[in-house]
């Protein structure tokens, strides 16, 4: 199995070798090692299959990542218009 990790925010890539522990009927168990160079934040992680198949995909996170809560409100029910 390959396990492929992309940076939602940087989106740099990393793939890594999985070998599935098998010790469940409901979840891939397996351990990696990370690289050391891996930026700290959120990921989507794509387990493939030996066939390169999609068998599992969500999200992870790697360090102590914390995503800034920003709360925006206007006053007198106006419109708040950010450009980006």
């Amino acid at each position: 199995m390959r396990l492929h990790l992309y940076n939602n925010m940087t989106k740099s890539e990393y793939d890594y070798t999985a070998f599935d522990i098998k010790d469940s009927r409901n979840f891939y168990h397996f351990s990696i090692k990370l690289r050391g160079n891996e930026e700290t934040g959120e990921y989507t992680y794509t387990l493939y299959g030996d066939n390169d198949e999609v068998l599992a995909s969500s999200l992870l996170q790697i360090g102590d990542y914390t995503p800034s809560n920003t709360t925006y409100s206007g006053n007198n029910n106006k419109y708040i218009q950010y450009e980006g």
